[in-house]
């Protein structure tokens, strides 16, 4: 496993005036590198990103990538192409390569997410956005996951106090990434056992084996994307 806290990562600023701080880009040759964070097969960009209060980003198009978000804090907007839609905190959005998009931050606070960039794909042709409290496809898996959806992209859900989630594995060159973003927890894989804190960002080695253990008395909240 390879893991990373947002703030010993690189910053730049991305639609002219998204601060964002790079966790995972994609590997360069057939090994990843943790020093630099190239450790993925299919993502191109994984990041934490903050919009500060009262700005508005520059008209941005990623001519190839299809762009996925997931709002952690704030309140604002997003306007694709013609469409303006509300942000807040547990919206999951995608954004189709080619379309022009301004995030704007009409909160008092940082407007914070998760963003993530792929090759579009022929399923990613249409802006969707929901949040996690619609009525949709909640529900629970590998034992103990309770899953908070519908979901664009991003997933969130928790894990009850004292559980292990089921241990399982991926096929090759399967990207996942785990972000938790309240509570603590345990992340098992193989022969590793790593603490996971509020900030860092995980990125698995799919054929090992692993789990997210909640060990606390508190529900551990997590944010993944996988593909």
């Amino acid at each position: 496993m390879f893991i990373r806290h947002w703030m010993d990562c690189d910053i730049q600023v991305t639609h002219g005036r998204l601060r964002d701080w790079i966790i995972f880009k994609r590997r360069v040759g057939n090994l990843p590198n943790k020093d630099t964070g190239e450790v993925m097969y299919n993502f191109n960009h994984y990041s934490r990103a903050v919009l500060l209060d009262g700005v508005t980003t520059m008209p941005t198009t990623h001519d190839d990538e299809v762009e996925f978000m997931f709002i952690i804090a704030g309140q604002g907007s997003i306007k694709v192409s013609d469409e303006e839609r509300e942000l807040g905190d547990g919206t999951s959005l995608r954004i189709p390569a080619g379309c022009s998009h301004v995030i704007t931050n009409a909160g008092v606070e940082e407007l914070e997410m998760l963003t993530m960039r792929r090759l579009s794909r022929p399923e990613d042709e249409k802006f969707e956005l929901h949040n996690w409290r619609e009525p949709g496809n909640s529900g629970q898996g590998h034992w103990y996951h309770v899953y908070k959806g519908p979901f664009v992209g991003f997933h969130s859900g928790t894990i009850p106090p004292r559980k292990i989630s089921e241990p399982h594995g991926h096929h090759p060159n399967f990207d996942e990434l785990w972000y938790i973003y309240k509570g603590q927890g345990w992340h098992w894989m193989g022969r590793e056992l790593h603490p996971q804190y509020p900030g860092w960002a995980l990125w698995l080695v799919p054929e090992e084996t692993h789990s997210l253990i909640n060990p606390s008395d508190e529900p551990v909240e997590y944010i993944y994307i996988a593909g």
